[in-house]
């Protein structure tokens, strides 16, 4: 199918930078929790398709605290990844086979039969000499780089991927399973078979909500959602400003961005769009005269913070030292209220985020 195909089946619309889900999907998600619609309407079963795990954790734990504690329905919030294991097991594929050293023996087995018959010319072209453990281990890091992007089948600088994906199938065939790089290719090749095909994961819902994905999403997740807008209609939540710069979403689909409360999908629940989103972002350099200064600082600034109107917000704090400078932080973030154990300092908290070094 071709982009133009998906008018409609796919829709686009823009929110503000940095918002997890908007406030109109938020309500809707607690509405659907507790089964209670005010007018009386059906409500839309939605399926939220997050960028990311930590997105997903804190959605789930925010819709949690505003419904009291009320259950929700954990099918309805997934990740690409999440995604794609339900689809496996909807189209009863081979088990999945771990990626561990025993695969990687295998595979380097292989490697060496075909390597002996001339079958990976550019890189072994004497077969006198014994194919090593070195050139599996970089032809299985190439592969990881390229397995979800639109090779072409007559790639004429092929260094022997397209044979090294043959190697993968025989290996499946040898273990019974599904090897872990090859999933999404099989997933795309059940869907392009049969477009009518009914699976169950998608059975009770009436359209998936696609959160703002990075965009650098591979060619073949972007293929594997498009086909999936065949089964469910799909509306995407962007970032506006430019692709280019990084600052827009991935596209799933060339289409027109929704501008009005009568251009979304009949099942998207009514709100009004943000035509003017604020697109400046407010970033301030504070000047140091030696890294001995940064834990000072730090602490200063969450000391402002928590005598704030912010105090209850969530804060990101991106430390690119070494792991071993971080060993004041317990007493660092204890003067400011925030416990934190010192074994591991980068337990996930309510107020405080860790993410590691850059």
């Amino acid at each position: 199918m071709e982009f133009q195909d998906f008018q409609d089946r796919i829709s686009i619309e823009h929110v503000s930078p940095g918002q997890n889900l908007p406030d109109w999907l938020i309500q809707h998600q607690l509405k659907l929790a507790k089964w209670n619609s005010s007018d009386g309407t059906k409500l839309s079963r939605i399926m939220i398709i997050y960028s990311n795990e930590e997105s997903r954790k804190q959605s789930l734990k925010n819709l949690k605290n505003l419904g009291d504690m009320v259950p929700l329905d954990s099918s309805l919030h997934v990740t690409i990844p999440r995604l794609i294991d339900l689809i496996h097991s909807d189209l009863r594929l081979p088990k999945l086979i771990d990626d561990d050293g025993i695969l990687f023996e295998i595979i380097h087995d292989n490697c060496m039969k075909t390597a002996a018959k001339a079958g990976l010319p550019r890189l072994h072209s004497n077969t006198e000499i014994p194919w090593s453990r070195g050139k599996t281990r970089m032809l299985n890091q190439l592969h990881q780089q390229l397995c979800e992007k639109n090779l072409p089948e007559d790639w004429t600088a092929d260094p022997g991927i397209i044979e090294f994906e043959k190697i993968l199938l025989s290996v499946e065939k040898q273990m019974l399973g599904t090897h872990p790089r090859l999933r999404i290719k099989k997933i795309i090749n059940k869907l392009k078979e049969n477009d009518n095909l009914e699976l169950f994961t998608f059975r009770e819902i009436d359209g998936i909500i696609l959160q703002d994905m990075s965009p650098t999403l591979s060619e073949k997740k972007i293929e594997l959602l498009q086909l999936i807008s065949v089964l469910k209609p799909i509306h995407q939540l962007c970032n506006p400003g430019s692709f280019r710069l990084g600052e827009h979403g991935a596209y799933i689909a060339d289409v027109p961005v929704c501008k009005s409360t009568d251009s979304l999908p009949s099942w998207i629940p009514r709100h009004e769009l943000n035509s003017k989103l604020n697109l400046s972002s407010e970033i301030f350099h504070l000047g140091l005269f030696n890294s001995l200064q940064t834990d000072e600082t730090i602490h200063g600034i969450l000391s402002e913070l928590s005598n704030s109107t912010f105090s209850k917000s969530e804060i990101i704090i991106v430390d690119s030292r070494n792991s071993n400078l971080r060993k004041k932080w317990p007493r660092l973030f204890e003067s400011v209220g925030i416990k934190i154990d010192d074994e591991t300092p980068d337990t996930h908290l309510s107020a405080l985020y860790w993410l590691g070094e850059l």
